[in-house]
């Protein structure tokens, strides 16, 4: 009998942990937005598709208050349980992986993206996102992505210009080039004064990676064509086919304020590299469908 107290001891403390871990695995008590709670919304944010992240949340967006800023706020300080993992370790061993835990999602990057489409309202969460904002990105994709959003929704919450943010994009010798890209494609049209110094990094730049970067930045923000779409023109021409490519693909994202390009893209489908050849025709087809059927043309699958 004295052999087994030991034994029940364990079991006894295994079983509490598996009800903490159980406790700590329950979803928190949150806000309620448009009968939803805020969980709900931050799932339907699509960080690569912003477009319809705003379509699908907008309404909601306009009904957050302060206590759901205070909760976007605290998302962004997500954690992995060291509870949970632990648990779910000893009772891997214990039920042979019939029994697990599950952690709450990463939603941090959605609630920046979301704390960025409140502006003002979320001027409380300004702490936090300089925090996270700060952070050195390294552990993991959407680590990286929270940063890139909390940088995005800082201009956007204190209506900060976004040129610092480009002029660091072309700087050779910035080590977060690719992160300030990332932030122009979030920031979309808001970052439309940046227009000036990325065209001027296209006419004026040497290193064909920094021209690449600005060309995917005029393409995100897709504004003012009369000063985006020249640039483009000429990195059609450029004898690396990455280029070429990306100065393709911007062109049809502009649709018919990219007309002035029509014989220049007309030319690049005959460009020895595929991806420029498919993504020409298919900006002709969004600049003039018309035109673009008269040639016996139609929309092709991209390739990666």
């Amino acid at each position: 009998m004295q052999n087994r107290k030991p034994l029940i001891s364990v079991l006894v403390a295994v079983i509490a942990l598996i009800g903490l871990a159980a406790f700590l695995s329950l979803p928190p008590d949150e806000p309620i937005v448009e009968d939803h709670p805020l969980s709900y919304w931050l799932g339907q944010v699509k960080l690569y598709d912003t477009d319809l992240s705003s379509l699908a949340c907008q309404e909601a967006l306009g009904s957050m208050d302060d206590r759901c800023v205070c909760a976007l706020a605290n998302e962004l300080n997500w954690k992995p349980s060291y509870l949970i993992t632990k648990v779910n370790r000893v009772s891997k061993w214990l039920t042979n992986n019939r029994l697990s835990f599950h952690e709450r999602p990463d939603r941090s990057a959605a609630a920046a993206w979301m704390l960025g489409q409140l502006g003002e309202r979320a001027r409380n969460a300004i702490p936090v996102l300089e925090q996270v904002s700060r952070a050195q990105a390294g552990d993991g994709i959407t680590r990286s992505e929270l940063r890139e959003e909390a940088v995005a929704a800082l201009i956007l919450i204190r209506h900060d210009s976004p040129d610092a943010c480009a002029r660091k994009l072309l700087e050779n010798s910035s080590s977060d080039r690719f992160l300030y890209q990332h932030v122009m494609v979030r920031l979309g049209t808001n970052a439309a004064p940046c227009i000036p110094i990325l065209v001027a990094g296209i006419e004026t730049g040497t290193n064909e990676d920094i021209k690449f970067l600005a060309a995917c930045a005029l393409c995100a923000i897709h504004s003012q064509p009369e000063l985006s779409v020249p640039p483009l023109i000429s990195m059609l021409k450029e004898p690396n086919p990455k280029s070429r490519s990306i100065a393709v693909f911007a062109l049809g994202e502009f649709r018919m304020a990219a007309k002035p390009a029509w014989k220049d893209l007309v030319k690049c489908l005959n460009d020895p590299e595929e991806k420029v050849r498919i993504w020409a025709t298919n900006a002709l087809c969004e600049i003039d469908s018309e035109a673009a059927g008269q040639l016996g043309l139609s929309k092709m699958a991209p390739i990666d």
